[in-house]
């Protein structure tokens, strides 16, 4: 399926783990060609220098990897 958007999940300090299996989000998401990513930064530095710089190249890696157009829809969550 084409990939139409992608959803960033960003977790606070309530989320302690880690996703051996896909979760019903994530199944959800897959089917309606969207991609679902959890950049795990740390939870006392989200969006500082390094998080934004880091969710950046996250977002490079996807576009280059499924040539992914520059416009790409890309929503926050968490």
């Amino acid at each position: 399926m084409p990939i139409k958007g992608i959803v960033l999940n960003f977790f606070g300090l309530g989320c302690q783990a880690m996703y051996w299996d896909d979760d019903k989000y994530a199944k959800f998401f897959a089917e309606n060609g969207i991609l679902w990513v959890v950049p795990y930064n740390n939870p006392w530095a989200w969006m500082n220098k390094q998080a934004v710089d880091y969710t950046d190249e996250i977002i490079d890696l996807l576009i280059e990897k499924y040539d992914l157009p520059n416009d790409i829809k890309i929503v926050s969550s968490g």
